[in-house]
């Protein structure tokens, strides 16, 4: 059952509050020694991370919805139980439907570096349409000078399930045509714009086009490096057979009416961690999978 406000400002923490209104639903801010963020309950959804002497690390579109009905765009939506189309169904919502429903708190953890605290999915059998599984999903946040999300879930169905995944990321960055990305020269990756399978290109990525790669045989941390913003953001994952790689460029840009301006694909660039198909998880009853991502930013000179 979801919580009222007052019920969800008693569980928060000293460094947290409880901000939006009836349309967008409760998003909380946490300020906790400067290092700031803000979420959505609706979708679970981190949607901005900004730590102590820093520029902004999330991008989120200045025309972004908060209706509580479409998915949020930016930040870091939750994709679950399918990423991208579903496999037989075309009319089933793209990325699932964790990223339009509200979560509620679990608990809030005070004694710990981070600003942590624990989100969990309610009412699955509204969605039992959808999913008829009986399972917990369950997200857990921490902020701070870094980031950390664990996304987990458990089945607590007589039988196994299958699903798929992704911490969808969307990263600021200066100028697209200015950032490299690192540690994924070994993986081979599957171009979704063509359905090539690719082998390793054995460099960085450099973005010059609309990208859409979902790399495989993940080997180590990520680098996202900016030579506008001087940056380099670390993602460190675990749990994850894929990273997902994503820029709208401009002719696919002009389709999405929540993106932004003609020139929002300049500002942003997702680099998602997940398992998507043909990798699933499957659980037998009582497993549980835990999909983490942490995220730090260094300044470069």
């Amino acid at each position: 059952m979801a919580l009222l406000r007052g019920d969800i400002e008693r569980l928060l923490g000293t460094d947290m509050r409880l901000v939006g209104d009836e349309a967008s639903g409760p998003i909380v801010e946490v300020d906790r020694l400067g290092h700031r963020g803000r979420i959505s309950l609706f979708g679970g959804q981190m949607l901005e991370w900004q730590p102590a002497g820093h520029d902004p690390v999330l991008w989120l579109s200045d025309r972004a919805m908060f209706d509580q009905c479409v998915p949020i765009r930016g930040g870091i939506p939750v994709c679950w139980p399918w990423f991208g189309g579903h496999q037989t169904q075309d009319d089933w919502p793209s990325h699932g439907f964790a990223r339009t429903n509200t979560w509620t708190f679990e608990h809030v953890d005070e004694g710990v570096p981070l600003a942590r605290f624990a989100l969990e999915l309610p009412g699955l059998t509204d969605q039992s349409q959808y999913w008829p599984h009986a399972s917990r999903p369950r997200i857990v946040y921490g902020i701070g000078e870094t980031l950390s999300i664990a996304f987990e879930v458990t089945n607590i169905d007589p039988h196994p399930i299958e699903f798929t995944e992704a911490l969808h990321t969307y990263f600021s960055v200066g100028d697209i045509e200015n950032i490299s990305i690192s540690g994924l020269e070994a993986s081979p990756y599957i171009d979704k714009l063509t359905g090539d399978e690719c082998p390793a290109t054995g460099a960085s990525i450099a973005i010059n086009a609309e990208t859409d790669r979902i790399y495989q045989n993940l080997t180590g941390p990520i680098e996202l490096h900016d030579e506008v913003l001087r940056r380099s953001i670390t993602i460190e994952h675990s749990g994850a057979s894929n990273v997902i790689v994503w820029n709208p460029w401009v002719e696919k840009l002009a389709r999405l009416d929540d993106m932004g301006s003609a020139v929002a694909y300049r500002g942003m660039v997702c680099i998602e961690t997940g398992n998507v198909s043909p990798a699933k998880i499957r659980l037998q009853p009582g497993e549980r999978h835990r999909l983490v991502t942490g995220i730090s930013v260094h300044k470069e000179a």
